[in-house]
């Protein structure tokens, strides 16, 4: 099993990781971190990589979710990546999260990234125009 980090603008972390545990129950390894306006960015910075590094201690493998390419908390995991070993996804979406959650359980951290990225791609649709197909289908 593999750990994995939500690092996220505001509450969004938190929140993500909440609605995981009502849909998937309580799971272990998890962590949420949050860019708040006012925070200390180094204190912050040195909090995920001290979380990262004792996971690399533990020969425990490391999924970092950033909720925006360039935003603060992406900037800083690319910054962290030049000392410490994961793997990084930006544009985390629940159902990215929940796959990643699925996949650790039963496979390396190398063998769940392949196709996390389309899982969270393929959840999501433009609503008005599946409305539109199945209306038409339902038509015909």
């Amino acid at each position: 099993m593999f750990k994995i980090i939500l690092f996220t603008h505001g509450g969004l972390a938190a929140g993500m990781l909440d609605t995981s545990r009502l849909i998937m129950g309580e799971q272990e390894a998890v962590e949420s971190y949050s860019v708040e306006e006012g925070c200390n960015i180094e204190e912050l910075k040195e909090i995920v990589k001290s979380s990262i590094k004792s996971s690399e201690k533990n020969n425990e493998e490391v999924l970092v979710l950033t909720d925006l390419m360039f935003g603060t908390p992406f900037n800083i995991t690319v910054q962290l990546q030049d000392e410490c070993s994961f793997n990084h996804i930006t544009g985390v979406n629940l159902p990215l999260l929940l796959e990643a959650l699925n996949r650790r359980t039963d496979s390396d951290l190398k063998t769940a990234m392949d196709g996390l990225l389309d899982t969270a791609r393929q959840c999501m649709r433009d609503c008005s125009l599946l409305l539109e197909h199945s209306q038409a289908e339902t038509s015909a």
